[in-house]
């Protein structure tokens, strides 16, 4: 079909990867860098980070709860060990906010998905990636996950929040917490 969009498949070599995230923690407004590392540690959307509320994180059970996807359903995100670093140094920076990115100019409360994106852009430009958007960071952390550390097909699935389907969706339950972490 001549108005279909074509499929995006871009995403960072280790090296580029690596550059990138040197470039983010660079950044000096803390939000917009936490922001930024949380999509892309954990293959995170955009709008559900900068959105995320501290009611539905729990640190002691590493985990934070996203309870409406773009695919419906409630999805459990299990957290590595700098994930957690970053909410509990975001919760030293706000201890009384609703929320983990708040704004105190925003109409919602929290920062906008534009401020992920102005920085983004910035190191995207600096480091001459040009095709490399910040939604693209779920394909990273699933194709890195799977190639460098050895996550099977099935733990990415349920670490990315995807349905699951057929047979395996209907008999088995198994939520693969640890390989998630």
């Amino acid at each position: 079909n001549y108005f279909k969009k074509p499929i995006r498949d871009y995403m960072l070599t280790l090296n580029q990867l690596g550059a990138y995230m040197n470039e983010v923690n660079k950044i000096s407004n803390p939000l917009a860098r936490y922001a930024i590392e949380l999509i892309a540690l954990n293959g995170a959307r955009k709008n559900e980070i900068v959105a995320l509320k501290w009611k539905y994180i729990d640190l002691d059970n590493r985990t934070y709860i996203l309870p409406k996807t773009k695919n419906g359903n409630r999805h459990t995100v299990y957290l590595a060990d700098r994930s957690i670093e970053i909410l509990r140094e975001l919760k030293r920076l706000h201890p009384h906010s609703e929320y983990v990115f708040p704004s105190d100019t925003s109409t919602t409360g929290h920062i906008g998905e534009n401020t992920p994106n102005y920085y983004h852009d910035a190191i995207r430009e600096k480091l001459t990636i040009a095709e490399f958007r910040i939604h693209d960071s779920r394909r990273n952390f699933s194709t890195h996950t799977q190639e460098e550390l050895g996550a099977d097909y099935r733990t990415m699935e349920l670490s990315l929040g995807h349905a699951l389907r057929g047979v395996e969706a209907h008999y088995n339950k198994s939520i693969q917490r640890d390989e998630r972490i």
